[in-house]
């Protein structure tokens, strides 16, 4: 299993190379964490259970330290994508995209 810095790391390096990548946490758990056995709907089991805590809490670091952000579509599910100041982080070449319109 993955330990919560190199989540970590994935994210940042998946945004870097997608910046304009947006997704639930079961789509990033997908794709950008690579783990195509994941859904939601195993979290009754305990070990998928943490795992999901640890990347929601690894997302809410992230989105706490302006890494990522996050919005709640109207259907209740939140989508997390690169922060506006994501540039800041990891050099004003990052190009972005814009979610103001969700």
């Amino acid at each position: 299993m993955l330990s919560d810095t190199e989540i970590s790391k994935k994210f940042c390096d998946y945004i870097q190379k997608n910046p304009h990548a947006a997704d639930t946490v079961e789509g990033i758990i997908h794709w950008w964490l690579e783990q195509k056995n994941f859904t939601l709907s195993l979290i009754s089991d305990n070990r998928n259970n943490v795992f999901l805590s640890r990347v929601l809490s690894v997302l809410d670091q992230l989105c706490d330290d302006r890494v990522l952000a996050s919005k709640a579509l109207p259907q209740g599910k939140i989508i997390y994508f690169s922060h506006p100041d994501l540039s800041d982080y990891f050099g004003s070449n990052q190009t972005r995209g814009s979610f103001d319109k969700m």
